[in-house]
């Protein structure tokens, strides 16, 4: 073996860097957060060979005094912070001072700099570590930083990188982040001289959700907001329609800080699984504001990951909030199109939804016990004596309703034209119904479109807010779960809630006996879950397990009553199911998640045919 010996400075800087600089990317990073930190209104960047080559950042900020240059680009020199525990307290991006030093040790870095105050500026230049004289140099007010030949002497380190194209994909993405996070500045990107972002620092306008997420998802964000305090949660959300395959358009902040972190994710995927099939994101944008003091940004070195002092409550935060959102976006969605089909959609005579049966009766998998619609005379007769006025036959497009029904149904198509003329509507491949109107087309999966109906009619009686008594099962044997005397104290305090919600407990010595549990949570499992649920629900004040169950077992119901794919429907039966879908406001997915509706207009159609 060989002897143990110190490494040279500069091979410790070039691998320390590594921790830093992983890609081009993170120098943009590092960059734009030091002049969002010295407080700039307009930040530029601009980039060659996917910043393999050159990376530029110009700021209007405050500036670097002349004596510190060399400061600045030395390891752990920073203005931010005096002691190790000022990091807990901190409220600027920045702040182990180690970024410039990083960065010159495996590149050719100039920084020149110039306070508002001074009359001239300075510029220092590092290749590889190696820090050059100071000189002064006439400036405009605020700070450029210029890196030429990123790793040009870690050479494995630059063979790693990827082409020009993903590496100019990572660096636009960040600045995308930072466009979200500080909508008051102006920032801007361009890439070999080709203008890629701008934002004109006049808050989250069109152009800039335009930019950011393009011109089909842009317009349909909608805010939200909501106060916890100490903490905050707002940001913008798109309807479910809208989901994407992977998170790219899902933004992260914390204290404007973009991050990374396990439990925002999964409070996101938690609080639309109702709305979103698993693994589909719906483009948003997330704030997250926590006293510094609660929340660490010094796990790793490029300050992306947190954690929380309080995780659950910022978890419980989110998916109350977003919960709420993203019914609002959704709602938002169907009045855009009941408001297209002039819908002031009346109360139905009957509804979709059977009257609710008692859980033990659910009828069994793919059998409805009650037929879902019965009327005795179909909404448009056969033949051509349906008599409408002129106006209503230029809505529709056709020359006569009544024979448009008349040979759909000769081909066997069950179909109707609403009787104001608002639109046709009509069923395909007994699974879809197509709903024609003017220059939009859609396209409803009627099985989805009946368990979200069933589902909220149910859920409406079933739910934590229904009228219906939660149903109780006796255990032959009390449950035991050990106590601490002050736990035991504690478990008193939520005695109400735990009786609310299906619960039998009384207290012995050292310990709760539980004599009666929800018929749910022993309808999905055993009795050993029974003590989790209880700890969480008196550690939180709520049991999002025994809600999450509650609202799964009603889910499956919905599912087994609702109409199939493959269930021919009657005109009467396509009109009805219509009228109770656009009476909801989360009518836009079923409660699994997938979408009941798709919406197409001429701009979509024209897309898909090449025609734009």
């Amino acid at each position: 073996m060989d002897e143990i010996r110190p490494l040279p400075a500069e091979e410790v800087e070039k691998i320390a860097a590594g921790e830093v600089v992983e890609r081009p990317v993170s120098v943009v990073k590092e960059f734009i957060e030091n002049a969002l930190d010295a407080g700039a209104r307009h930040v530029a960047v601009e980039v060659g060979d996917g910043g393999r080559r050159s990376i530029t950042v110009t700021d209007d900020g405050g500036g670097i005094p002349f004596g510190e240059l060399s400061l600045a680009v030395r390891n752990f020199h920073t203005s931010k912070i005096r002691a190790c525990d000022d990091i807990y307290h901190q409220t600027t991006l920045g702040f182990r001072g180690e970024a410039l030093a990083a960065i010159s040790a495996v590149s050719k870095l100039t920084l020149t700099s110039r306070r508002a105050d001074d009359e001239l500026g300075g510029v220092v230049s590092v290749d590889g570590g190696r820090v050059g004289e100071v000189r002064r140099q006439s400036l405009n007010p605020g700070t450029v930083v210029e890196v030429r030949e990123l790793f040009f002497n870690t050479p494995v380190r630059r063979k790693f990188l990827r082409s020009r194209a993903t590496e100019l994909h990572h660096i636009t993405n960040c600045v995308r982040n930072y466009i979200l996070a500080f909508p008051e500045v102006a920032f801007s990107l361009v890439s070999d001289g080709k203008p890629l972002l701008a934002s004109g620092g006049r808050g989250l306008t069109p152009d800039v959700l335009h930019s950011v997420f393009g011109a089909d998802i842009g317009p349909h964000l909608a805010p939200f907001s909501r106060e916890y305090p100490p903490l905050g949660v707002s940001g913008l959300i798109a309807p479910p329609s809208l989901y994407r395959e992977t998170r790219k358009l899902q933004f992260f902040f914390v204290n404007r800080r973009p991050v990374k972190n396990r439990v925002l994710y999964r409070a996101v995927d938690d609080a639309l699984q109702e709305h979103v099939s698993a693994g589909r994101f719906p483009p948003l944008v997330l704030y997250l504001e926590v006293p510094p003091e609660e929340v660490d940004v010094n796990i790793h070195p490029t300050k992306s990951e947190v954690s929380f002092l309080h995780q659950q409550q910022v978890y419980s935060s989110i998916v109350v909030t977003l919960k709420d959102a993203v019914r609002g976006a959704a709602g938002e969605q169907i009045r855009e199109i009941k408001q297209e089909l002039q819908a002031d959609v009346p109360e139905p005579a009957q509804s979709v939804a059977a009257p609710l049966s008692p859980l033990s009766k659910a009828s069994p998998q793919g059998v409805r016990s009650i037929p879902v619609f019965e009327m005795g005379s179909p909404l448009v007769p056969d033949g051509p004596s349906v008599t409408q006025t002129e106006a209503t036959r230029s809505r529709l497009s056709v020359v006569d309703a009544g024979a448009v029904v008349s040979l759909a149904r000769e081909m066997g198509i069950p179909s109707f034209v609403h009787p104001d003329g608002r639109y046709f509507a009509c069923q395909i491949a007994a699974t879809y119904i197509l709903l024609v109107k003017d220059e939009q087309l859609i396209l409803i999966d009627q099985h989805a479109a009946h368990e979200r109906v069933l589902f909220s009619g149910m859920w409406a009686r079933l739910g934590p807010d229904g009228g219906s008594v939660v149903a109780r099962q006796k255990l032959m044997f009390p449950l035991s779960i050990a106590l601490a005397p002050d736990e035991v104290a504690v478990w008193r305090e939520h005695i109400r809630v735990i009786e609310r919600l299906g619960f039998e407990v009384r207290f012995g010595e050292g310990e709760a006996l539980v004599d009666e549990v929800p018929k749910l949570l022993l309808a999905a499992g055993d009795e050993e879950r029974i003590a989790g649920v209880l700890e969480e629900l008196v550690s939180s004040g709520r049991s999002t397990k025994l809600e999450d169950e509650r609202k799964e077992l009603v889910a499956g119901l919905a599912c087994k009553g609702a109409i199939k794919g493959g269930d021919k429907l009657k005109p009467a039966e396509i009109r009805l199911l219509l009228d109770e879908l656009l009476s909801l406001d989360d009518a836009a997915s079923c409660p699994h998640g997938r979408p009941t509706m798709i919406r197409m207009g001429v701009k979509e159609l024209a897309k898909l045919f090449r025609r734009s």
